[in-house]
């Protein structure tokens, strides 16, 4: 007596999948042939802006910074379904370069390139995407939810952070960095002496190289699964730090020509 009922029962949840699934590749259907790609260049005077702050939900961002009398935004805007919302403005000094995304949207980005005098401050976040900055003199504070981060030739203080992707900072002359990620390796390296750095990795191999000096650095590294070389000159009662961990891969701290 329950078999009709049960078959009954198979087709309409049968019936209801065939729906959703024709649904859902007429969606997708529809969000390639709507997808659409623009570029937008905005321009501000440099002696404005002290400060870059740019949150951007998917894109990439690479911001360059240059002897320059004008700060140039291109902002390369890709679109489908929905509107890819995007504002840059100039507010009491910060330079504001904000964009995001209908959760509806399978094509939705901007990717921002920034040239910048060397002294505006840096704060620059993505969801998803690849980080560059380089040259830069001031504070840098950079973020990838997904995506790798580069950072070269920076000398202001650092705070990089990536939530799954690799960070590699380049001819640093940094003497103050702090950098994290959770999922990807970690490579810093030095063209001057440095102060105080500290490093995080959750997955993946990190190395921190720094020129050969007089005198030694307080360095505490550990790994909880892989190998591990300190291969610099060593005191723990020192004032110059180098502060390292991984949670699986292999880690190491030594000298190398910048």
């Amino acid at each position: 007596m329950t078999r009709p009922f049960g078959r009954l029962a198979w087709g309409s949840v049968g019936g209801l999948l065939t729906l959703v699934l024709v649904g859902w590749g007429a969606f997708n259907v529809t969000n390639l042939l709507a997808h659409g790609q623009e570029s937008e260049v905005h321009r501000f005077d440099a002696t404005e802006v002290q400060r870059l702050d740019v949150q951007s939900a998917s894109g990439d961002i690479t911001v360059i910074a240059a002897d320059v009398d004008t700060v140039t935004v291109t902002a390369d805007i890709s679109t489908s379904i929905g509107r890819t919302a995007h504002d840059e403005a100039l507010v009491d000094g910060t330079l504001e370069l904000h964009s995001g995304c209908p959760w509806f949207s399978s094509w939705c980005s901007v990717d921002y390139t920034v040239i910048v005098p060397p002294s505006v401050e840096l704060d620059v976040h993505t969801g998803n995407g690849a980080v560059l900055v380089r040259a830069s003199d001031a504070p840098v504070t950079a973020h990838s939810g997904n995506g790798h981060i580069e950072l070269v030739d920076l000398s202001g203080p650092i705070r990089a952070t990536a939530g799954n992707g690799s960070l590699e900072g380049r001819d640093l002359r940094a003497t103050d960095v702090d950098a994290s990620t959770n999922n990807g390796h970690l490579e810093l390296g030095f063209a001057v002496p440095v102060h105080r750095v500290r490093a995080r990795t959750g997955n993946g191999w990190l190395e921190v190289h720094v020129p050969d000096r007089p005198g030694a650095y307080r360095v505490d590294a550990t790994t909880r699964n892989g190998s591990r070389t300190v291969a610099v000159r060593t005191d723990p009662t020192g004032t110059d730090t180098i502060d390292v961990a991984t949670g699986n891969g292999h880690l190491q701290v030594d000298y190398r020509s910048p």
